[in-house]
């Protein structure tokens, strides 16, 4: 419950106050209409005017001309109470999802010392446990304002026929038994829902990142039957989840109108309840089993996403009240990167010293006891085979991640003040190229402040050895791109995300696999190029391979004890 302020924020909280208000004036309206039919059928002598009604009613005389007025305002005023509770509630709904994923893509891109998020965790949230997270929240509100409206008219049906009341309590009584017995399995199916996908998710993202080894092996109809499991499975438990929960749906309306055909008749056969009291009772009776079953029929949507919500409030539980701040503001505004481009800052010396990571929660150290000295303008390596800490160690050089033991400084400086200043420029290359749609003139000016010089460019392209291919293309820098890079190598797309790297004028570059997708040949001739940046900047490499690590000045081999 601590968590639900979280989720909901202030916008959806005030949204939700105002579908209360209008429930509430929906209960005041059907109670308005139920009295004022009393008198005016009164006044058409269809009922003996001995028979009596509330007392201020009494002193009233309807005619046929102000009973219309009188039901146009009323149903003016319905429909206004009614458009609030709807809208507010939806608008709460759209306000939760926004919320969440404002939430995600803080997590995503500025939250202090996160881990990375991986892109199938993300799409899991933003694309099925935010929605539906909401929708829960969604059709909670709603149940909670239609139960107001049914308990302000069960109210009112207990102070005008406490007998036919209590009667029809039995009655719902089995209703909520029978709900509640289909709630709870639709729950337990329903719980299977999130975790099929996010193992569809997975998969998907796996076999997307790997398929030419799928198809080298191939294994697509072992693949394929995996996915189609995981799809069926997430189809069937959906559909029987939703089975039940319209069951539970259309029990109540079914149930009311028995209910309704037994009051009459006990009513009238037993309790010998006077025929316009009946009548304003069962209107408002219909009004309540209405209002019920529109509660119940909200309830089972909330109990179907249930999942997904409590997933939701896990996720927003290890955020901190600032970060959630945060997260919720308005967006930042651009970064200025004119100062810092401008500058000529002095590549950084980097020093680590008795250096130890352990992961949280573990006893076992990644790596301990690394101390170096990288000189200014140095190459740095980082080798060793898969799942021995490289990754890490970059990490808590680049200040992602604190060190459990020991310290990694920057010209005296640890990493996260270094990085954080705004004349220090850093160069990056992945393993995977980022590109983005665009010319290649955009990709390459990608993060740089201000027009950028076609001589610049091309030196940049020269030291990457992408220029001979560039001018080639008949638009030259205006070549468009997909964000797939599609019509580049593999090789030219990491040459062009090099490129880039160094028409930032680092003063600390980072490779980490860059060299994955280049051939020997171009390996070797970027590792000559990189050579030329002695001096100029900083160099961290990151690599499984050789050749490009032929001049590196120091070296850190990670799994060698």
């Amino acid at each position: 419950m601590r968590l639900l302020p979280s989720l909901l924020g202030r916008k959806a909280l005030t949204w939700l106050s105002v579908g209360v208000v209008g429930s509430i004036s929906l209960a005041a309206v059907e109670l308005a209409v139920a009295l004022f039919l009393q008198l005016f059928l009164k006044s058409l002598d269809i009922l003996q005017a001995d028979i009596k009604t509330i007392g201020f009613l009494e002193r009233l005389h309807l005619t046929p001309m102000s009973f219309g007025i009188f039901l146009t305002v009323a149903a003016f005023l319905r429909a206004t109470a009614q458009y609030l509770s709807w809208q507010s509630t939806y608008v709460a709904q759209e306000s939760i999802t926004a919320r969440l994923r404002r939430i995600a893509v803080f997590d995503m891109l500025l939250r202090k010392g996160k881990r990375a998020v991986s892109a199938a965790e993300v799409s899991s949230r933003v694309g099925e446990y935010f929605i539906k997270a909401s929708q829960a929240s969604f059709s909670g509100a709603n149940s909670f304002s239609y139960l107001i409206q049914a308990s302000c008219l069960f109210l009112i049906l207990l102070a005008a026929a406490w007998k036919e009341a209590l009667c029809s309590l039995v009655g719902l009584v089995v209703i909520g038994v029978v709900t509640k017995v289909l709630g709870r399995r639709a729950n337990q199916i329903a719980s299977r829902v999130p975790e099929e996908l996010s193992a569809l998710t997975e998969g998907i993202v796996r076999i997307a990142r790997n398929q030419f080894l799928i198809r080298t092996l191939r294994t697509e109809p072992d693949e394929h039957r995996r996915l189609v499991g995981n799809v069926d499975a997430y189809a069937g438990h959906a559909v029987r989840a939703t089975h039940l929960g319209n069951l539970v749906s259309v029990t109540p309306p079914f149930v009311g109108v028995l209910l309704i055909l037994g009051i009459v008749l006990v009513g009238r056969a037993v309790f010998h309840t006077p025929g316009l009291v009946l009548l304003s009772f069962l209107y408002l009776f219909m009004r309540f089993v209405q209002s019920l079953s529109g509660s119940v029929q909200h309830f089972s949507i909330a109990n179907q996403y249930s999942p997904q919500l409590f997933s939701c409030l896990d996720f927003l539980a290890g955020f901190t009240p600032d970060e959630i701040d945060q997260a919720t503001r308005a967006a930042l505004p651009p970064v200025d990167r004119t100062a810092s481009f401008a500058t000529n800052v002095a590549p950084p010396e980097i020093l680590l010293s008795t250096v130890g990571y352990r992961y949280p929660g573990s006893r076992d150290e990644v790596f301990s006891g690394i101390s170096l000295t990288i000189p200014s303008g140095t190459q740095f390596a980082i080798v060793g085979p898969s799942g021995v800490g490289k990754s890490t160690l970059l990490s808590l050089v680049l200040g992602l991640a604190e060190p459990t033991a020991g310290a990694v400084t920057l010209d005296g400086d640890g990493p996260a003040s270094y990085f954080a200043r705004t004349d220090v420029r850093v160069g990056y290359v992945g393993a995977e190229a980022f590109l983005i749609e665009g010319t290649l003139r955009e990709n390459l000016t990608y993060g740089l402040a201000g027009e950028v010089a076609d001589d610049l460019i091309w030196a940049a392209l020269a030291e990457a050895k992408l220029d001979v291919a560039v001018r080639a293309m008949d638009r030259g820098l205006d070549h468009p791109l997909e964000e797939d890079g599609s019509g580049l190598s593999a090789g030219q797309k990491q040459r062009l995300c090099l490129a880039r790297a160094l028409l930032n004028r680092p003063q600390v570059l980072i490779l980490d696999e860059a060299s994955a997708n280049l051939d020997e040949a171009t390996e070797l001739e970027i590792a000559s190029s990189l050579r030329a940046l002695r001096g100029r900047c900083t160099t961290i490499l990151v690599s499984h391979r050789a050749g490009i690590l032929t001049y590196a000045d120091e070296t850190v081999r990670l799994g060698d004890g």
